[in-house]
């Protein structure tokens, strides 16, 4: 497949550091600002997009969410949803116990595993995946008093609700990963209508900087479209 990919992560101006991270494909992205959205073109089979936030209410955020997209790089075939988060849940907790500061690190995670014509969808905790074609494809796993109810925690379970789908890609189709500090800064129909554009990266760079203006979070989001179909 032809991919195009656009990706960003900022710690934003409110927090003192990034603890979000994102992956594409064996390459992670964590503890940095960018200044501006990066694109690539890719051909491959097969590819796994995430976006992991770090839960900045327990601590080692940063780890948490670095820890869980390097475990999730090393799954030759994530197409499991429960399995993989389970294995990313057993590496925090290794590191909750050999590292007592560490103790209940956590993170939310969305991730999206392309193999062949089909996408592998998996989500725990707030981090959401839209599509240009079929709107938001998760479910936020939080309290009506917006606390969290799922995620991925080293020395604690509390992962009990996770999101699983298997859809077949469309040739044009864009799946979009974002962290809470970019949804809840703007209108779900600004990400979608930018989704829509056919040269995305300045209207991308248009939802970057609202959100950083607008958020008291980190934020972070990728891209990926389907330009062609093997």
């Amino acid at each position: 497949m032809e991919l195009e990919v656009f990706f960003v992560t900022h710690k934003g101006f409110v927090r003192a550091r990034n603890e979000d991270a994102l992956l594409l494909g064996d390459l992670i992205v964590s503890g940095v600002s960018l200044e501006s959205v990066q694109r690539k073109e890719l051909e491959k089979q097969s590819f796994t997009v995430a976006v992991a936030d770090g839960m900045g209410g327990h601590s080692c955020g940063d780890v948490a969410s670095y820890t869980a997209l390097e475990t999730l790089k090393r799954i030759e075939d994530p197409k499991n949803c429960f399995e993989t988060l389970r294995r990313i849940e057993a590496d925090l907790d290794k590191i909750a116990k050999e590292r007592p500061e560490c103790w209940n690190l956590g993170t939310v995670l969305s991730y999206l595993h392309l193999n062949n014509s089909k996408a592998y969808i998996c989500s725990v905790g707030d981090t959401r995946i839209y599509s240009s074609l079929r709107g938001l494809l998760t479910e936020d796993h939080r309290s009506p008093f917006g606390f969290l109810t799922s995620a991925l925690v080293g020395g604690e379970k509390v992962l009990t609700e996770h999101c699983a789908r298997v859809i077949e890609v469309e040739p044009g189709e864009t799946f979009f990963l974002c962290s809470d500090g970019l949804w809840e800064a703007v209108e779900e129909e600004e990400i979608l209508n930018t989704l829509q554009e056919k040269d995305m990266l300045d209207p991308l760079n248009g939802l970057f900087f609202k959100a950083l203006e607008r958020s008291t979070d980190n934020v972070t989001f990728v891209a990926l479209r389907i330009l062609a179909k093997s």
